[in-house]
């Protein structure tokens, strides 16, 4: 049983306890009905805790057995630790000193078989084989230093013998790498650091050929890339002119080719990069210069674009767009004020046209629960919004007369009411008709109109 399930059980039997309830021996009233004075709620939730405990407890000594006789030692240890938590029981602590015995005898003998391994494959010079036996011994005992010593070893001679081999075939990038881990692993030793500089030599010769023909090619970003590992293996004045020289072809290249496409911005990022580089380059500083001004064309195209499609929603009265639109053109570098007070505009407008509509559906809404008075403060507000716009007028209107029948309705009804007191049947049954002639089929009205002609007779 799990944490969550062991939770399930405790909540599941204290409701249970709570709401269908108990009684004693006795018949005496149950928790539930909230008459019980001799039920220890408390002590029914320990025991209950109790009895999920030792449930809980049998379940995993049970299930630490079938895994001990399974041989699966660390199931067994992990089961019975947590027997032995939850209680404190002399077989439960005999079976998990048990389990962690053959745990650590298994893991012992697993270690040897792996050093026995890797040992015989390095008397072999199988290098490969043996790195991966004394990995394994040290995933058995990871603290073990005889296992970590041997497994430095093995690797060193691996990586030894790979960068050897990769250095006979010529293949100087794998013999660069192979070799450098090498000496990582012993960095006194003479041979593996002879080697690795004859491949960091190799290596260099071949990357600088290699680099030469692709900036010949105009292959320039594959050239920075070459002539930047030549340097790494070995920096001098020859590799740091060419790298110079492949970067700067390369933002050239590049800026050429953005001027052409009208990517303006791009452009000028990379031609003032290659100017960095060569500052009196006659043909890098004309295109950036016609690069920022085909930028500042752009950008007055886009500004210009931008207040078109602002002032377009303005007519509309469509003013969030026209306040984006604004906004697109605020940010860009050509500014003449025009975009600012445009932007202020639209956001007064917008604002107005929000606090229009909020009047415009609070007055509806008091309309529609009969509170007139408020319906009309909330359309006169609307209207100081928006003077003159013909909803707003509509509504208030609907508003006012609504109001002056709820006056007149409430004055007729008043008046009637009086006349009964004093009965007055005839005079009380005028007034009842003159209200319902405001309000017609009032149901308050209606009643009052039958009990003055009732008194009437």
């Amino acid at each position: 049983m799990t944490a969550r399930g062991l939770s399930g059980v405790l909540t599941l039997t204290i409701t249970l306890l709570l709401v269908c309830g108990c009684s004693d021996k006795a018949g005496n009233p149950s928790i539930a009905d909230g008459t019980s004075k001799g039920v220890d709620v408390e002590a029914q939730r320990k025991a209950v805790e109790q009895a999920a405990r030792a449930q809980r407890f049998e379940d995993l000594l049970g299930s630490g057995k079938k895994a001990l006789d399974a041989k699966h030692f660390e199931e067994a240890v992990k089961d019975l630790e947590e027997a032995v938590r939850l209680q404190d029981d002399p077989q439960a602590r005999e079976l998990l000193q048990q389990a962690q015995k053959v745990k650590d005898e298994a893991r012992k003998a697993a270690y040897d078989q792996a050093m026995l391994r890797g040992c015989q494959a390095r008397k072999e010079q199988n290098y490969p084989v043996a790195v991966e036996a004394f990995r394994d011994a040290l995933r058995q005992l990871p603290e073990n230093k005889e296992a970590a010593a041997t497994l430095v070893e093995a690797e060193f001679h691996d990586f030894l013998e790979k960068g050897r081999l990769a250095l006979e075939q010529g293949r100087y990038a794998d013999a660069v790498k192979a070799l450098g881990e090498s000496v990582k692993r012993q960095p006194n030793d003479k041979d593996s650091n002879n080697l690795l500089k004859q491949a960091q030599t190799q290596r260099r010769l071949q990357v600088m050929s290699q680099g030469k023909a692709a900036l010949k090619a105009k292959q320039y970003s594959e050239a920075v890339r070459l002539f930047t590992d030549a340097k790494d293996l070995l920096p001098d004045a020859e590799v740091t002119a060419l790298l110079v020289e492949a970067n700067f072809q390369a933002k050239l290249h590049l800026g050429r080719q953005r001027i052409a496409a009208n990517q303006f911005a791009a452009a000028i990022a990379d031609l003032e990069e290659a100017n960095r580089l060569k500052p009196d380059h006659v043909e890098v500083r004309d295109l950036l210069q016609r690069a920022k001004e085909g930028r500042k064309r752009q950008d007055k195209a886009d500004y210009d674009r931008a207040l078109i499609a602002g002032d377009a929603a303005m007519q509309r009265k469509d003013y969030q767009p026209a306040i984006d639109a604004y906004r697109e053109a605020l940010a860009r570098p050509l500014q003449d004020g025009t975009a600012s007070s445009k932007l202020t505009a639209a956001q007064n407008a917008k604002a107005k046209k929000d606090s229009y509509e909020s009047h415009i559906r609070q007055g509806k809404m008091q309309l529609s629960t009969k509170n007139y008075l408020s319906a009309e403060v909330e359309l006169r507000a609307a209207l100081l919004d928006m003077p003159g716009d013909t909803e707003a007028q509509r509504l208030l209107q609907q508003a006012q007369n609504a109001k002056a029948k709820k006056l007149s309705f409430d004055r007729h009804m008043s008046q009637g009411k009086s006349h009964i007191l004093s009965k007055n049947h005839r005079l009380a049954e005028m007034e009842f008709q003159a209200a319902l002639f405001d309000i017609p089929g009032e149901p308050e009205a209606q009643r009052s109109l039958q009990q003055a002609r009732q008194g009437k007779r």
